[in-house]
Parts: structure tokens; sequence; C-alpha cells
């Protein structure tokens, strides 16, 4: 039985991937210094989605991004994170490459809750492609969220 309930529960998750609206992209340009690489961005999400995506300044050219650490304080309606991704856009606009990402409730009032994630990252964006966080809920509620993204920015490895 306990297999039939994750299987309901990935299911649904593919769902509601399917009907997130991506809907902003970072605020500030990045801070490189040698190698180290910083960037904040946030984002609203609107009342009519089931979450949305930060997108973040696209790699340089001929040069690649390890992000190491990804940082986010989410505020939202209610109660209904599914997930939060780090990963990286598509030309379709999706994220894909995505690690999961531990999300934490900080505090919460009546209709208004405060989460963060704060976690070690490893994954590599290739030039030219923008970084993203991703926030999934269950229902369509107004939410938003600010991220930052910390990493190493090298020439590519191939």
């Amino acid at each position: 039985m306990g297999w039939i309930n994750s299987r309901y529960a990935f299911l649904t998750a593919l769902t509601v991937m399917a009907t997130v609206t991506i809907t902003g992209t970072a605020s500030s340009a990045p801070l490189i210094v040698g190698n180290y690489y910083e960037e904040n961005g946030s984002v609203g999400c609107g009342a009519s989605s089931n979450g949305c995506a930060l997108f973040f300044t696209a790699v340089p050219a001929g040069k690649i991004l390890l992000i190491t650490r990804v940082s986010c304080l989410i505020t939202e309606e209610d109660n209904r994170i599914v997930f939060v991704t780090l990963g990286q856009r598509n030309p379709t606009n999706a994220v894909f490459r995505r690690q999961y990402l531990k999300v934490t409730r900080l505090s919460g009032t009546t209709g208004l809750n405060r989460f963060a994630v704060n976690e070690e990252a490893n994954l590599l964006i290739g030039p030219k492609v923008q970084p993203g966080v991703q926030l999934v809920t269950d229902l369509s509620e107004a939410s938003s969220f600010e991220c930052q993204i910390v990493g190493q920015l090298n020439p590519p490895i191939f």
C-alpha cells in the first residue's frame, strides 16, 4: 500500500510541475571577484499559478558555474510547498537538471507563512545558460521568494 501512496505523490508532483508559471528573473547583476560568483534575486508568484521560478543571469560565454550554495526566503499564504529545486532554464522555459532543496518552516500566522532554504549545492551550469530556483505549491496561491546563489566561475573543463 505504501508504494501506491508514493506513486500517487510522484504523479501529483508531475502534474503540478506541468502547471507552474515561470514569472521572474534576478533583480541584481552578479558579483564576480576572481572565480567567486554571487547573485541575488526575488520574484512574486501570482495567485493563479501553482508556483513560479526565479532565473538568474546567464553564465558568461566561455565559463561554467559550479553552484555551491543556495539560500532562499519564501513567503506564502498557505503551508502548501510541494518542493523547491535548483536547476537551469532550457529553451522552453522549463527547469530541468534539478537538485531538490530542503525547505524549513520559519514562522507562520493566519494566512502568512515563511520558509527558508539554506543548502550546499553541487550543480554545474554551462556557458550562456541561466541558473534558476523553482517553487512548486499544491494550491494556486500568492507567494514570493528571494534567493541567493553562490559558486565558482571557471573555464569549461571539456
